[in-house]
């Protein structure tokens, strides 16, 4: 089984990228969506975070506020590296686990884990992979998608984009770049193409 990693920029269209290899059969594994289970309520995780950062980032039902713990840590080098060195490890390990559990079954010539913070926690070094696809886009067409399909401020979306890791450091790593700055018959073209070169049984399915 083939695994690639799938990362990008934010407003870069990630999902939409991990939306059609999922329909060609590649099992999608996204680390945020665990990330968020490792951080469910009662969670030994959540007790970690909780302990550091207070009472004030849980909801009145006990349950992580994410946009108190997003105030916490955005902008702030210091807290955000205590966040990530207490739920990356945990999630890293999820992910060989359930890479592990995919192989014993032996369904899936190829896995997809969505990693959108590859580079800064440098997961390539914890998890193998056979090719890291990065999804590339303009700044301005993600500032665009970010105002106009997610609804954010156009504050926020220029403090998101420019607190993530630099644009040419997700390029130094990738073995692919998916250019997604076109329509989305040119993206599935771009996908078609990647898989063919990675896992050739599949390229046909998108």
């Amino acid at each position: 089984m083939k695994v690639i990693a799938l990362t990008g920029g934010i407003g870069s269209g990630k999902s939409e990228v991990a939306r059609i290899l999922s329909s060609a059969s590649v099992e999608i594994i996204d680390a945020d969506v665990l990330s968020r289970d490792v951080l469910r309520a009662g969670s030994p995780t959540l007790d970690l975070v909780v302990a550091h950062f207070g009472n004030s980032i849980l909801s009145s039902y006990g349950e992580l506020d994410r946009k108190a713990l997003a105030g916490r840590v955005f902008g702030d080098p210091q807290e955000l590296r205590f966040l990530n060195s207490v739920v990356h490890p945990v999630v890293f390990h999820r992910i060989l686990d359930e890479l592990q559990a995919l192989r014993k079954a032996a369904l899936k010539l190829c896995a997809c884990v969505v990693v959108p913070l590859l580079v800064e926690t440098q997961a390539y070094e914890v998890i193998t992979f056979d090719a890291i696809i990065v999804v590339d886009v303009d700044e301005e067409v993600a500032f665009r998608r970010l105002v106009e399909l997610r609804g954010m401020s156009p504050q926020d979306a220029r403090a998101r984009i420019r607190a993530q890791v630099a644009r040419k450091e997700r390029l130094q790593v990738a073995h692919f770049v998916i250019d997604n700055n076109g329509s989305l018959e040119e993206l599935t073209s771009k996908i078609s193409d990647v898989l063919h070169a990675v896992c050739p049984g599949i390229a046909n399915q998108v």
